[in-house]
């Protein structure tokens, strides 16, 4: 008789043949097998007046009927072939020809890994030596379903097992964006084709943060740091790098802080990395480090998330106006600070010592118009001393809400005795001329005139003055007969102008500068005079 076994390699198959004793004793027998990929007991029971079951166990531990494996037939036989030969004690015998067909072996294990993405997970594979020998296995990985080009699996290209060993073989999974990886591990024998494979499914999560990055700078100076990503796929892919996400292809990178940049320098596209430098200019200071999350967006490699830790400091050096100006007189000098507000924003601007410095109360600034270079803002500081010496001053500029950030000026004037003005230019028989000084002082206060030529006529000898305002004295040249004979026509004097009210401060000194006229004749003396 013929057992027919139809099997997959390595995956058992039983068949019973039937023992009948008619006999009046118990048959304990022993069948004789030949054929190596059959099992059968080595001794068994046939009760007396009955019968039991023979059962054969066909595990194949070869593939037959020639299947091809890589472009080559395996299996020097077409089937497996056997023969069971079963001699019974009243003197007949059983014999039974063994033919077996082993199809390919089905799947040895199935495996899951779930992951961040770019972050690498290592499979553990438990693979089994069917063999009574070493066996040698070249290894080979295909992935059938990925979500992007940058899915790898890594492992050796071959291993070796004991005699009915088992090896744990480890296999290295890294995919750059979410999705699931599905494939196949499979390991095969290449002298007798014989193979056994793994399925494998990847699941890629959301990426976690690859790196921190720690910068400190100065208010309104910039720290830099050099970001280089990793570009996976060959430059023989063929793979572009594209950046920015498909709905919002000119966004490539995200910040949640308003103080930080990201600059592209060495494109990712065709290269084996990209290089990108992160610049951090804050505005305002920071007493803690804030965290940041930073992100850089591609298409085929996915998101690359970074912690940015960044502090703020107080701006090292501060700006320094000068001012160098005599007694009653201003001097304007432009406070020049760099703007980096994206909305319009009203600056307030102040000073301790509005005695001497003034400025307006505030300056509205319009969006700057070059962005995260900033535009320049000019504010005119004015100078007008009410002593002689050195003054010093804090000019201080912030924006109401804060985010514009607060810009310091020291302010360093010193101021100089009055310095005289003139000459002032009269000519005989013109009217009065008006000689303009100023009350520098806070308060009123009363001034005095006097002249030191008597070629020259005050219209009056003092005056009361408000405080900060523009006083006047009126001149009239008026040339006596001794002044008509002078050299050149001119008549030239002083005028000193004091404030009554601080005796101590030297005077202010005017220059005349009198044109006599020929044809005039000298000026009759005053009332009351000869």
């Amino acid at each position: 008789q013929t057992l027919q076994f139809n099997s997959l390699t390595r995956q058992a198959e039983n068949k019973s043949v039937k023992i009948s004793n008619p006999t009046e004793k118990d048959w304990y027998l022993s069948p004789s097998l030949q054929g190596e990929d059959w099992k059968i007991p080595h001794e068994f029971k046939v009760p007396a007046k009955g019968s039991a079951d023979l059962v054969v166990t066909y595990f194949p531990l070869s593939m037959a009927r020639g299947q091809n494996v890589g472009g080559n037939e395996v299996g020097a036989n077409k089937i497996h072939t056997g023969q069971l030969f079963v001699a019974l004690p009243d003197g007949s015998a059983q014999l039974y020809k063994l033919v077996g067909v082993a199809a390919p072996p089905q799947c040895s294990g199935q495996l899951s890994v779930e992951t961040a993405a770019k972050k690498a997970a290592i499979l553990i594979v438990k693979v089994d030596n069917w063999l009574n020998e070493t066996q040698k296995f070249d290894v080979a990985v295909e992935i059938r379903e990925k979500p992007t080009p940058a899915t790898f699996v890594v492992a050796a290209n071959a291993t070796e097992i004991g005699p009915h060993g088992t090896k744990e073989f480890p296999v290295r999974f890294v995919s750059y964006t979410e999705g699931v990886s599905k494939g196949t591990i499979t390991f095969t024998n290449p002298v007798t084709g014989e193979y056994a494979f793994y399925e494998f499914t990847a699941r890629t999560t959301m990426p976690e943060v690859l790196e921190t990055i720690t910068m400190e700078s100065p208010v309104r100076q910039t720290a830099r740091s050099i970001i280089t990503v990793e570009n996976p796929l060959p430059v023989t892919s063929g793979v572009s790098v594209t950046m920015g996400s498909a709905a919002k292809p000119t966004e490539w990178w995200t910040c949640d802080s308003k103080y930080v940049r990201l600059n592209e320098l060495a494109p990712l596209s065709n290269n084996n990395e990209g290089t990108f430098e992160l610049e951090y200019r804050p505005l305002t200071p920071t007493s803690q480090p804030t965290e940041h999350l930073l992100t850089i967006i591609t298409k085929e490699l996915g998101v690359f998330k970074y912690k940015v830790v960044v502090k703020a400091s107080p701006p090292l050096l501060r700006q320094v106006l000068r001012f160098t100006v005599p007694l009653g007189s201003m001097q304007t000098e432009p406070f020049i600070f760099r703007a980096y507000n994206s909305t319009k924003m009203e600056y307030a601007c102040s000073i301790s010592k509005p005695d001497f410095f003034s400025v307006q109360k505030s300056i509205i600034v319009d969006p700057v118009a070059g962005g995260w270079d900033g535009d320049e803002v000019r504010l005119n500081v004015v100078f007008e001393p009410t002593e002689i010496g050195t003054v010093k001053d804090t000019l201080t500029v912030g924006s109401a809400s804060g985010d514009g950030g607060q810009y310091i000026c020291e302010l360093i004037a010193d101021c100089s005795a009055p310095l005289p003005q003139g000459p002032f230019q009269l000519l005989q028989g013109d009217p009065p001329t008006e000689i303009p000084f100023r009350n520098c002082f806070v308060s009123s206060c009363a001034w005095s005139f006097s002249v030191d030529s008597t070629a020259f006529r005050l219209l009056s000898t003092s005056a009361t003055v408000a405080g900060k305002t523009e006083g006047r004295c009126g001149v009239v040249f008026e040339p006596k007969e001794e002044h008509l004979h002078i050299a050149g026509g001119y008549v030239t004097a002083k005028m000193f102008v004091t404030c009554t009210a601080r005796p101590a401060l030297p005077p202010w000194v005017f220059y005349l500068r009198g044109k006599i006229d020929p044809n005039a004749g000298a000026s009759p003396p005053p009332k009351g005079k000869k």
